[in-house]
């Protein structure tokens, strides 16, 4: 079985369109398409790796599948349940836990690259708080989707959503510690460090992002 059968039965087994792939690991759709059609026998190392991680293979899995001709490759085997997550509203984010039971099933959904519950789920970024002025790889910018882990224990320099209690403000920031004082910062130098002197509510921990896709 060749690299590019492996890689197309992986994706439909995870039943992920190339759309999807593109958005989650910013691997060109066609691209994609030519490397599981053949077209890209040498799609390049950091590619494949970059698809093996996504879809939960393991190279040496990947090899091992490539010497055999057998369609039960053990790869399918390997590829883990790839979780779809509901894009969700920042005030449903501030109570997650309540807002689970009216989510719309028909909302949007994305496919997480990341490993995390099923109780976890995505925001849209607005603002450009969490951006970088100098492109910084730790930069969220405008419109990509962050996956937040509500089971994931906030620690220092985490990047977390929080929402002060008793309000409906719901705020993306890094969480830092100094001392006995926490503070929520944000990428951008041009906003102001908020000290935490009230109390407020980690909704979750940010896993990463998913990359925005630019027409």
């Amino acid at each position: 079985m060749d690299i590019g059968k492996i890689i197309r039965k992986a994706r439909l087994d995870a039943g992920l369109t190339m759309k999807m792939v593109e958005a989650a690991t910013g691997i060109l759709a066609s691209n994609q398409s030519k490397i599981e059609l053949g077209e890209n026998n040498a799609p390049g190392f950091f590619t494949i790796a970059r698809l093996a991680e996504y879809y939960g293979l393991s190279l040496d899995g990947i090899y091992g599948a490539m010497k055999t001709s057998s369609s039960n490759s053990v790869i399918a085997a390997r590829t883990r349940k790839c979780v779809q997550l509901p894009i969700i509203s920042w005030v449903q984010a501030g109570a997650w836990r309540e807002a689970v039971a009216i989510i719309d099933e028909d909302g949007p959904v994305i496919a997480s690259p990341f490993k995390c519950t099923e109780d976890a789920y995505a925001l849209e970024v607005c603002g450009d708080s969490m951006t970088a002025s100098h492109g910084s790889l730790e930069s969220f910018q405008e419109g990509s989707i962050i996956v937040i882990e509500p089971n994931m224990e906030a620690r220092n320099k985490s990047f977390v959503v929080a929402r002060i209690k008793g309000t409906d403000d719901v705020t993306f920031k890094q969480l830092v510690f100094d001392g006995s004082k926490k503070f929520l910062r944000p990428i951008n130098p041009q906003y102001p460090i908020i000290p935490i002197d009230q109390p407020i509510e980690i909704c979750g921990v940010v896993l990463g992002k998913i990359q925005k896709i630019t027409t």
